[in-house]
């Protein structure tokens, strides 16, 4: 539960820095989500195995409440990572296109317009 709760912390943290174009800050935050993913992968090997052994206890002792708001807090947890993990990666899309379409108009312009730093000294020989 807390990976998930860090994890959707994590997301809003790169969704801010991807506004702001802090790229160190997108780094670090990319670097975080990839560690928190791994340690969650490892995670949910065993959780199919303990959800298991949570139905047969509860079915044998009639008695879930407890396990039964535990899970539900886990999944409203997932659910809420699953959306920031969608927002985040249309936001990625989004810039990616505006990023294309800016580098494309720099390709084009470029035959048109000159560095003023590559060109050499002004008319009348003054430098």
């Amino acid at each position: 539960m807390a990976l998930l709760v860090e994890l959707a912390a994590a997301l809003r943290s790169s969704t801010d820095a991807l506004v702001r174009l802090d790229i160190e800050m997108i780094h670090q935050s990319v670097g975080n989500q990839e560690r928190l993913c791994g340690e969650i992968r490892s995670l949910d090997r065993g959780l199919d195995t303990l959800q298991r052994k949570w139905a047969a206890g509860i079915a044998a002792h009639g008695e879930g409440g407890e396990i039964d708001a535990l899970i539900e807090r886990v999944a409203n947890a997932q659910a809420e990572v699953r959306q920031l993990n969608q927002r985040h990666a249309a936001l990625v899309r989004r810039s990616r296109r505006t990023l294309e379409a800016m580098l494309n108009f720099l390709r084009s312009a470029a035959p048109t317009y000159t560095d003023p730093r590559l060109v050499g000294a002004p008319a009348g020989g003054r430098s």
